[in-house]
């Protein structure tokens, strides 16, 4: 199967070998601000990479291309890893110490190999995801489910690895297509929000999460993107 590259949209996307490869190449020009490691295998024995950068102790961990057709967030990962860890100004080293950045680049590299949203497996008969195809990953992240009972095993990693890593704020970024508020708004939006709503989110974490969107939105606005909430749904195994 033909691995995704090239261009998208002007955006220049890595394929498998060559995310490796970047982050590998990163990793060493950092000099070792940015380390980069391997928290586990796709369903086709593909690495799941988890690159680390800064030193601080508020622990915030992303999440990106969960869906395997949405590359853009592992671009956007890419560029901020290199930006922050190569960077040695003092806006770069202030974060670098304010805070501990973990990101999980591409969660799911058999569904970019094959641009579509699932996982691979052709065994799949999935409550959520594709017969024959494979699992939507980001519906596997139930937290009564055990890693080892999880039969998605980049869900079952990537709950590994929060398990392990403990982050105050986690991110899970994807990738919208293009949309618009009704009339008489109008306006394109360019980026969406949302925060857990699954029944029975403790208080304090919902709280958190209002708080951390409050903050999203008013920076990127500030950037000027049009933002919305996001109008999702609420089973529990979803990741936010």
């Amino acid at each position: 199967v033909p691995e995704q590259g090239g261009s998208g949209q002007g955006a220049r996307l890595h394929t498998n070998a060559e995310l490796a490869r970047e982050l590998a190449k990163l990793e060493r020009a950092s000099k070792g601000r940015v380390s980069v490691r391997s928290i586990g295998a796709s369903n086709e024995g593909r690495p799941l990479w988890f690159a680390t950068l800064g030193t601080g102790p508020k622990k915030v961990m992303y999440v990106t291309q969960q869906h395997g057709n949405e590359p853009l967030p592992t671009e956007s990962a890419l560029h901020a890893l290199r930006t922050l860890g190569l960077s040695n100004d003092p806006a770069s080293r202030a974060l670098r110490s304010r805070i501990t950045l973990g990101v999980v680049v591409r969660a799911n590299p058999d569904g970019h190999q094959r641009n579509w949203r699932y996982n691979y497996d052709p065994d799949a008969q999935p409550e959520y995801g594709q017969a024959g195809m494979g699992y939507d990953i980001n519906r596997y992240h139930d937290p009564a489910v055990a890693p080892e009972d999880n039969p998605v095993p980049e869900a079952a990693a990537l709950r590994r690895q929060f398990d392990a890593f403990r982050p105050s704020i986690m991110v899970d970024y994807h990738m919208q297509g293009r949309y618009a508020f009704p009339p008489p708004d109008g306006r394109e939006i360019t980026a969406s929000i949302f925060w857990p709503n699954a029944e029975g989110v403790p208080a304090d974490a919902l709280t958190a999460s209002k708080q951390v969107a409050v903050q999203v939105y008013g920076a990127f606005t500030r950037a000027g993107a049009v933002v919305s909430q996001y109008p999702g749904g609420t089973y529990q195994g979803i990741a936010r």
